[in-house]
């Protein structure tokens, strides 16, 4: 019995697990040391056939996965990188040593759990308004549920559509109803709580409102692309009519709308330059006609003060007789 419990003891702790946790997506290395003096060394997938062996030599990896075998004097390793981590990689992987054939007791485990968020979400139109608004409808999304807790995000036009009932786990399911508008593309998908994707990440689910087509992925599809697809075909039939046919001239088989606007406005323009060129040359005028005016009434004022200060005209003056009695005076021109 003693025996027993000791080889069970053994066996537990030479089988001690490393636990390692990693997000979907992102990249993860594990790190498996063995005795460098090891004459065979094999590594697997939980308790399927190994996918490497070093004697004889053989390796079966995924493409996401890389093998690099550090076998230095002291210590000898095995790295294994993962990149990007998918779902499908969580589990256990064994590293087994032998020597001369027969296995080492002592071999490491590292368990890989992936964390992930739900997976592609999808819709369906309720035509049933409860709310009685014409303008929105009701979209019942789904998503297969993930180990993250997760949502169901729509967009339209740009804009986030709200939500009518917050997300909800049942049945295996994150369920969740938004509400959308009767005209744009709407474009939906999953995410989780704490990252949320944006417009043009979202490529799960999309419908047309116009034509009222449902688009199971939309992956190929961004925003811009969609709004360049349509511009190309529009442009791909103006160039086959040209090529094919011989097209008179637009400007004389149709009215010029789009420059019938332009020179109503540059009209409109020149008349408003005319009506302010014109108010600041009146505006410049009357303001010469008041300086002139104010100058003119000043000099009038002075002529005035003058002539107040002058003599009257008959006013003698004592010492001059000649003022007196002009008779008086001798002729100049005779002397």
């Amino acid at each position: 019995m003693v025996t027993y419990v000791f080889i069970l003891v053994l066996t537990l702790a030479s089988c001690a697990a490393k636990i390692m946790h990693v997000q979907e997506g992102g990249e993860v290395e594990l790190h498996f040391s063995y005795p460098c003096n090891s004459t065979r060394i094999t590594l697997q997938y939980g308790y399927k056939a190994p996918c490497f062996s070093s004697n004889p030599w053989s390796k079966s990896m995924p493409p996401n996965q890389e093998l690099e075998i550090e076998d230095e004097t002291d210590d000898c390793c095995i790295k294994l990188t993962i990149s990007p981590v998918s779902k499908d990689d969580a589990g256990t992987y064994i590293l087994t040593a032998y020597r001369n054939g027969i296995r080492l007791p002592e071999y490491p485990r590292i368990g890989l759990r992936v964390a992930y968020p739900p997976r592609q979400a999808s819709c369906e139109i309720n035509d049933d308004n409860s709310d009685n608004n014409a303008e929105w409808l009701s979209l019942h999304c789904r998503a297969p549920q993930g180990t993250l807790p997760g949502q169901i995000i729509c967009y339209q036009d740009g804009m986030r559509l709200p939500n009518r009932n917050g997300p909800r786990e049942s049945g295996g399911h994150v369920r969740q109803e938004l509400l959308a508008r009767l005209d744009g593309f709407v474009r939906c998908c999953s995410s989780t709580i704490d990252h949320i994707k944006e417009e043009r990440n979202c490529t799960d689910w999309g419908w047309d409102p116009m034509s009222d087509r449902i688009f199971e992925d939309i992956s190929h599809l961004t925003p811009e692309a969609r709004s360049t697809d349509q511009t190309n075909h529009l442009t791909s039939d103006t160039v086959t009519v040209n090529i094919t046919t011989t097209t008179p001239d637009i400007a004389e088989s149709f009215p010029n709308r789009e420059t019938e606007p332009v020179e109503y406005a540059e009209s409109q323009r020149s008349n408003l330059q005319w009506v302010v060129s014109f108010t600041l040359s009146m505006s410049f005028s009357v303001i010469i006609i008041i300086i002139l005016s104010i100058k003119y009434h000043h000099n009038v004022k002075e002529m005035q003060h003058l002539k107040s200060s002058l003599p009257p005209k008959n006013a003698s003056q004592p010492g001059n007789t000649c003022l007196q009695s002009p008779n008086k005076c001798p002729d100049e021109s005779n002397v």
